[in-house]
């Protein structure tokens, strides 16, 4: 889908029932579910940021009951737009966001995403000729910490964590170029002395 997460549909004929499914990042998936939750949302949600603690990126999964009638109305309207020449992107996110509502969190999965070999040597490596290394992640700022430890790209004991947490677009060009002449300067003064 467009709205960051990956809907599906799945239809129960014995009794003429249809429902979304759907999964993807926590961030994305979770604005789309209701407030109210089920018993075991809590708890799902200590589990979110225990993955994220640990290092695993973590995906939801959730649903909804969709009406015949709803979901012919939504599939005219994700035909229309995956037929469109112009703006398809658009047209079609468009569309996952309209059926993708009010949904009810399932369960959330997390999933190791190993380090290749030799990157938290080569980090080091970098670190120790004066070269400095950025991370920028898309995953939640919990789960970059534990991968930037892994990586050796955070040691804490420096003390040069910035973090920049929910940032996007223009302002995360803003504060990276910010930062960059920070570094530019620092490094000039250093230089100098």
């Amino acid at each position: 889908s467009g709205g960051g997460g990956g809907g599906s549909a799945a239809g129960d004929k014995s009794t003429s029932r249809i429902f979304l499914l759907c999964k993807g990042a926590d961030s994305s998936v979770l604005k789309h579910c209701n407030s109210d939750g089920t018993p075991f949302t809590q708890q799902c949600m200590q589990h979110i940021d225990n993955f994220a603690n640990v290092g695993l990126r973590t995906l939801v999964c959730a649903c909804r009951l969709v009406s015949e009638e709803e979901a012919a109305r939504w599939m005219l309207d994700y035909n229309a737009a995956a037929n469109s020449i112009k703006d398809r992107a658009s047209l079609l996110s468009a569309a996952a966001k309209r059926i993708e509502t009010n949904m009810t969190m399932l369960g959330a999965i997390g999933i190791e995403d190993e380090l290749q070999d030799g990157v938290p040597d080569a980090i080091s490596l970098l670190h120790s000729a004066g070269v400095n290394v950025w991370m920028i992640t898309g995953d939640k700022a919990e789960t970059g910490l534990a991968i930037g430890k892994k990586c050796n790209l955070v040691d804490l004991r420096r003390q040069e964590l910035e973090r920049i947490v929910n940032l996007s677009d223009e302002a995360l060009r803003l504060r990276v170029m910010n930062l960059h002449a920070y570094v530019f300067r620092r490094k000039q003064r250093m230089e100098e002395e």
